[in-house]
């Protein structure tokens, strides 16, 4: 028994290889249908420790990189953050332990259509879960794996929730596969429809070009965390990037998150004239306080992305907020942690309300500040009505992690999903600057100073995901799972017959 554990918990970890920097995509299926064979004859506890066990083994590897921001950054011991990062793990691992509980407890289903729609189902549900509740945190959901797989056609169709689904209706496959050989040729044939479908919407022009083609580019400063916010660094820090900028004649310039470590309301009329080239778009990442800091005012802290277009200055304010990183959540309960952990610049203020910038000429942003692009609901209601997606991003707190690469897979990911080019710029990277089809035009190499520059073209149009987003989604899954239901019933009444 405890060698069924121990490989369930290996399976999991090595799901960790079909996610950036490993990119083995195909590795999730043999793991995936390995965790649904197990499930499909377990009673509902043991299910349920069997998806603990797997999740333990995915975020145990995928997010052990937590473990840097806390004893890094954030002044933990060793054995504090040891622990902190197990219980993080424990509670994400808390999804899979419940998909697994529900697929058990459920009984209406036979053997097929548990692994082809039950299972997968609640996996993707509990996924979505996973991305809303406590705090959100969408890491490692199985769709992401697909960003360069053959399944990657079902993002613009249905985004990461139902490229998720999919690839579990694969997996779920391969498990009956091996359990029916009955039921083979039926099997491979409904993959080559899944193939097929995925291929066609690969090929379709989801958007279209909205005007010229110009250059983009993206300035990845590789600022270390320990000087960047001294003030006898921060004006070196600004020389630095617009040097940098003056090597470019491009169109759209885009620097990281925080790229200019002051307020907004210390900026000298001459910063403001640096900051706003001539004939250029510039965005930057900044601090802002509402109102300046002063003694005795009550005052919002924002991290803004400020763009400089056209002679006006247009200021995105981040919205999703880092928990524990930017905020804390329950304050007036863990205040003392705050104290404790004493990470600069984690009081900050989330802003709400629409944030359009829009600087003509075809020039629609839409503006996403660090992780705030892994909410792909948030990030396509943000970009309906964009042009160009910008991300400007701060990771140099993950260190030479999973982490970066991580994210930028997932920063491809909404691109496949609203078929929009992206210009990403982080601190200490990877930077990159992505078509509409997620392919990488230029990627930096990490902590390195580095300019990079590509022509990208502006965008028009939606995808169907666009269009309908995921409760749309959602609401098909569970009337898939209700019709599930409804052809089993005949099935059943015979049985008891």
């Amino acid at each position: 028994m405890w060698i069924n554990r121990v490989i369930l918990f290996i399976a999991g970890a090595l799901s960790t290889l079909a996610f950036s920097p490993f990119g083995w995509w195909w590795i999730i299926l043999p793991t995936l249908a390995l965790l649904f064979d197990t499930w499909s004859s377990q009673q509902p506890r043991q299910a349920a420790l069997s998806g603990f066990l797997f999740g333990m083994g995915l975020f145990g590897t995928g997010v052990s990189w937590v473990y840097i921001p806390l004893k890094v950054y954030g002044n933990m011991p060793a054995a504090m953050a040891v622990l902190a990062v197990i219980f993080f793990v424990s509670i994400l691992s808390l999804y899979p332990m419940l998909a697994g509980y529900l697929q058990a407890r459920l009984k209406v289903f036979s053997k097929p259509l548990q692994l082809l729609i039950l299972i997968p189902v609640l996996w993707t549900f509990c996924e979505v879960l996973r991305g809303l509740i406590p705090a959100g945190f969408p890491w490692l959901s199985i769709g992401y794996s697909q960003t360069d797989g053959p399944l990657s056609g079902f993002a613009p169709i249905g985004g990461v929730v139902f490229t998720s689904f999919i690839t579990a209706v694969v997996a779920g496959g391969t498990t009956l596969f091996y359990q029916r050989r009955n039921l083979r040729s039926k099997l491979l044939l409904g993959i080559l429809v899944i193939l097929t479908i995925s291929l066609v919407a690969k090929r379709i022009e989801w958007t279209e070009p909205t005007g010229p083609e110009f250059i983009a580019a993206a300035v990845q400063g590789n600022v270390n965390l320990s000087q960047k916010w001294q003030p006898d660094y921060r004006q070196q820090t600004l020389e630095n990037y617009l040097q940098l900028s003056g090597q470019t004649n491009a169109s759209l310039i885009v620097w990281p998150e925080t790229a200019v470590a002051y307020y907004q309301h210390e900026f000298s009329e001459s910063m403001w004239q640096a900051l706003s080239p001539k004939n250029q778009t510039l965005i930057f990442g900044a601090l802002e306080a509402r109102p300046p800091l002063t003694e005795g005012a009550d005052t919002r802290l924002y991290n803004v992305a400020i763009t400089t277009c056209n002679g006006s200055r247009q200021i995105y304010r981040k919205h999703h907020l880092v928990p524990f990183g930017e905020f804390l959540p329950l304050s007036d309960w863990l205040g003392w942690l705050l104290d404790y952990l004493q990470i600069p610049m984690s009081d900050f203020s989330s802003w709400e309300g629409p944030q359009t910038i829009d600087c003509g000429n075809d020039l629609k942003l839409s503006i996403s500040i660090c992780f705030e692009d892994a909410f792909e609901e948030e990030f396509r209601q943000a970009s309906k009505h964009s042009s160009i997606l910008v991300n400007l991003s701060e990771d140099a707190w993950f260190g030479d992690s999973l982490a970066p690469h991580q994210r930028m897979q997932m920063a491809r990911m909404r691109v496949l999903e609203n078929a929009k080019p992206m210009v990403r710029a982080g601190n200490t990277g990877p930077s990159a600057i992505i078509n509409y089809d997620a392919e990488v035009l230029a990627i930096s190499t990490q902590f390195e100073t580095t300019l990079l520059e590509a022509n990208i073209k502006p965008r028009t149009g939606h995808t169907l995901y666009a269009k309908v987003g995921n409760t749309a989604i959602i609401i098909i899954l569970l009337l898939l799972a209700c019709l599930g239901m409804w052809f089993e019933r005949p099935a059943k009444s015979k049985e008891n017959e």
